[in-house]
């Protein structure tokens, strides 16, 4: 039996580094570790931490929908949604609502490297104000308490005028301006993200 009650790492010059059970974030270069225990045995071990270059997410680029990976490295790199399934592309399309994570990996090395979270928005075509509980109210899908917590939406009719200034997790403009119904036509929306990127469309009121 065993019994560890003392650790000891030292770097290559011989410096303690630590006297706890673990370490982390060494950086490259030699280091030893002996291990004392409750009768006075020890036993030394030298090991080296070597460098490793991994792949970097630096940007996400995305109009909604669809997200552009932009990543870092020396060698070819692949592109995954899930950590599973990868793809040589960086471009995904179609992505369902919410949140995102995408991670990257070089091709003969299966160390995922740095991941990064992206929001997935949906920006609904139409709604029907007419008191149903069916589609009564526009806004977009995907924001969440926790992500993009303060993006802003503006809603404007074809002339410019500002009718609604709304939040994503509210529940949404009813179609209406000062009280009064806006009658059935096409509307635009500006939509201010955290980031500081501005997406624009426009949706139609149904009546």
């Amino acid at each position: 039996p065993f019994n560890v009650v003392t650790y000891e790492w030292k770097n290559a010059v011989g410096t303690v580094i630590s006297s706890s059970n673990a370490v982390i974030n060494l950086a490259a270069g030699k280091y030893t570790l002996t291990i004392t225990d409750d009768k006075g045995c020890s036993f030394t071990d030298e090991f080296e931490v070597l460098e490793k270059e991994i792949p970097v997410i630096t940007k996400l680029e995305t109009n909604g929908n669809d997200y552009t990976v932009i990543a870092t490295g020396s060698k070819k790199i692949l592109y995954s949604i899930d950590g599973i399934s990868w793809q040589e592309s960086n471009l995904f399309t179609n992505l369902p609502k919410g949140k995102v994570t995408f991670y990257v990996r070089f091709e003969d090395d299966n160390c995922i490297g740095e991941t990064k979270d992206g929001l997935v928005l949906q920006f609904p075509n139409s709604f029907t104000p007419n008191g149903d509980g069916i589609n009564d109210y526009w806004n977009i899908k995907g924001v969440n308490s926790k992500f993009n917590l303060e993006t802003t939406i503006h809603i404007f009719d074809r002339y410019g005028k500002l009718l609604k200034q709304i939040s994503p997790l509210s529940q949404g403009w009813d179609g209406t301006f000062n009280g009064v119904q806006m009658p059935s036509s096409d509307y635009w929306y500006s939509i201010q993200l955290e980031d500081g990127r501005v997406l624009k469309g426009h949706f139609s009121l149904k009546r």
